[in-house]
């Protein structure tokens, strides 16, 4: 990956276990895995990567009200949008930047009574639908270099 060819580092969605159903509050920091589309061999390194949530408090005052969004079939941008400070990477190495969204459980919810409750099961999720930064593919240097936006990304 240290050549700066065309090689594409490559992020991978945190583990399924750190999503929660509407309402519960983890106090964890998210963690980001990355994989990249070099040999074995180039992978070190990898570990200085990473990214942070910007506007964290932001977040987390959403996330204690307990938040919901009405999602169209043409899709909704979420709010707050998410944007990450990206560090660690290669500035000569190509990048591609993905976002999947993932539902937490397999369960449909409803909000009555002041409480999230179960009302049955979920519709079963669309596989593969992964967001693609526009950005992308772009240099280490180019993520580095400001704030990464997925203002644009819809969620239907």
């Amino acid at each position: 990956m240290a050549n700066g060819g065309d090689q594409f580092g490559l992020a991978e969605r945190p583990d399924s276990d750190c999503m929660d159903p509407p309402k519960e509050t983890k106090e964890e920091t998210p963690s980001f895995t990355f994989k990249s589309a070099a040999s074995a061999s180039s992978q070190q390194g990898m570990e200085a990567i990473k990214v942070l949530l910007h506007d964290r408090e932001l977040w987390s005052k959403f996330d204690e009200v307990g938040t919901e969004m009405i999602i169209t079939k043409a899709g909704r941008r979420m709010f707050p949008s998410y944007k990450v400070k990206v560090t660690g990477l290669n500035p000569k190495t190509k990048y591609i930047l993905l976002m999947d969204v993932v539902p937490g459980d397999d369960h449909r919810y409803k909000f009555a009574d002041n409480k999230w409750s179960i009302t049955g099961k979920a519709e079963p999720a669309m596989p593969g639908r992964l967001y693609v930064h526009p950005d992308s593919p772009a240099t280490g240097a180019h993520w580095s270099r400001q704030l990464v936006s997925f203002q644009k990304l819809k969620l239907t």
